[in-house]
């Protein structure tokens, strides 16, 4: 029976490539001049621009990545959303920038956000504490106040 499960998956898995093939070289099927669905004009919320700067760095980070420029671009970025940044975004930005190459200079953003941390830390969960926490422990910075 398990060849035959096997045969089927593939099988199938094949007809979805072959369709969405197929689809692709028809070409779009909207028409001249309007913007396809899910893109568009609109704007990040604040709060959302935020998370996606710190899901853009978790992922330098989890990639290792030594790509300087990279890792410079989105610090800057991460630097001018640390206001509007939630607990999410907080723990992730701090968390890459524990990660991230020393000459990345991260430690003037993670600063940033380590100050945020102390604003949204009531509306943090148990798991973006601790990421936090551990986060400050690797860079070093403690609460000067």
């Amino acid at each position: 029976t398990l060849p035959r499960v096997v045969g089927r998956l593939s099988a199938s898995a094949g007809r979805k490539i072959s369709t969405s093939r197929l689809r692709h070289q028809a070409g779009p099927s909207r028409q001249e001049g309007k913007a396809p669905s899910g893109t568009g004009d609109k704007e990040l919320s604040p709060v959302s621009a935020a998370r996606m700067v710190g899901r853009t760095l978790q992922a330098l980070a989890r990639q290792r990545s030594e790509n300087l420029g990279a890792w410079r671009a989105h610090l800057e970025r991460a630097a001018a959303v640390h206001d509007r940044a939630d607990a999410e975004a907080a723990s992730r930005v701090l968390n890459a920038c524990a990660k991230a190459p020393a000459a990345a200079n991260a430690d003037v953003v993670a600063r940033l956000y380590a100050d945020r941390a102390m604003k949204v830390v009531g509306h943090s969960k148990s798991a973006q504490l601790a990421a936090m926490a551990s986060s400050l422990v690797v860079l070093q910075l403690r609460d000067e106040t």
